[in-house]
């Protein structure tokens, strides 16, 4: 996961979870004033990444 300030931007490239977990997540992830709820969950053999709750102007970009 990667954080960009400049443009209230989180990016993920090939999200994975380790084998032990089937979910996690973040909470008040706050970036340059927003900030988000996501929720991280297996899916096949990947990962699922799911906005919970938004506050303010961020995106989440998903790169495979």
């Amino acid at each position: 996961m990667a954080c960009d300030h400049e443009r209230r931007e989180i990016r993920f490239h090939n999200p994975l979870l380790p084998a032990f977990l089937e979910e996690i997540r973040i909470r008040n992830l706050v970036l340059d004033g927003a900030s988000v709820d996501l929720r991280l969950r297996r899916h096949g053999e990947g990962t699922e990444v799911a906005i919970l709750s938004q506050r303010g102007d961020v995106s989440i970009r998903i790169a495979q």
